[in-house]
């Protein structure tokens, strides 16, 4: 008897939150970005990486040039080449141009491409320069990064503002950390008070300028 009783409160519960949530917009958005906020930590998180990619990079460019100083020893030749095959790998994933320009270009491109094929509506992308100070995400600030980049590459950010929809941001977020280029989310904020609600988002990403006639 006990366990009917119990069975018919969760009910009863259950339908009165889904008419609290069918008859009040504010309380949907709000639960929708509690969810959003919890997926995005995730996301982050993964993205962590690429920081650890960035510095392991300029980590192995000083290792190829140790070790070609040294290719007379016969260990070092061997290591030389598998530190290139990790740098290749690595630089693959950056947006290689001529100049800077023509990289961010692409990256803009590429951003823009990617939310309609995720139906993400946009309302504002731009470029942005300078050094960030502070990462943001979801309202909690931390300390911000130093771009640390070995010579011939450059940092590139740029900045998006979107209506806010949890289904389509979190597919947009999850094709940008999967991607074949290496683009972090550096800031993010949920503008609730608009109607509808608003998502501004900045994006961090390394171009490498690949001079005429060599490599950086």
């Amino acid at each position: 008897m006990g366990s009917v009783d119990m069975n018919s409160s969760a009910v009863q519960w259950l339908s009165e939150v889904r008419e609290q949530l069918a008859s009040n917009a504010r309380l949907r958005v709000g639960l929708g970005v509690v969810l959003f906020i919890l997926w995005l930590y995730l996301i982050l998180a993964a993205q962590d990486t690429i920081v650890a990619m960035r510095a392991q990079a300029t980590q192995l460019s000083t290792q190829i040039d140790e070790s070609r100083a040294l290719t007379k020893q016969t260990f070092w030749p061997e290591r030389a080449k598998a530190a290139e095959a990790q740098l290749d790998a690595i630089r693959a994933l950056m947006w290689t141009e001529s100049e800077q320009g023509l990289a961010e270009a692409r990256m803009q491109d590429w951003v823009s491409v990617l939310a309609t094929k995720t139906g993400v509506v946009l309302r504002d992308i731009a470029l942005i320069r300078g050094e960030p100070t502070t990462r943001v995400a979801a309202g909690v600030t931390a300390p911000g990064e130093s771009a640390g980049l070995p010579p011939g590459h450059a940092r590139m950010r740029m900045r998006i503002v979107a209506d806010f929809d949890p289904a389509t941001m979190s597919v947009m977020l999850a094709e940008l950390a999967q991607g074949e280029r290496m683009i972090k989310v550096e800031r993010l904020r949920i503008l609730t008070a608009t109607r509808p609600p608003l998502l501004e988002m900045e994006l961090g990403a390394v171009a490498r300028i690949k001079q005429a006639g060599g490599t950086p």
